[in-house]
């Protein structure tokens, strides 16, 4: 039958959708540990500047 073959797609389709969500939870954890490790950079370099 034909609602077989739509439960498959339907399922791959959830599958792809949670694969690119948690690639984007990914990409915007890795940009906020990168900002988060260039501000402290900053605030060292600051820091040893002042010292």
């Amino acid at each position: 039958g034909v609602a077989l073959p739509l439960a498959l797609i339907n399922a791959n389709t959830n599958t792809l959708a949670l694969a690119l969500m948690i690639n984007a939870n990914a990409y915007v954890l890795a940009l906020i540990i990168n900002a988060n490790a260039y501000v402290l950079a900053l605030i060292i370099n600051a820091n040893a500047y002042v010292l």
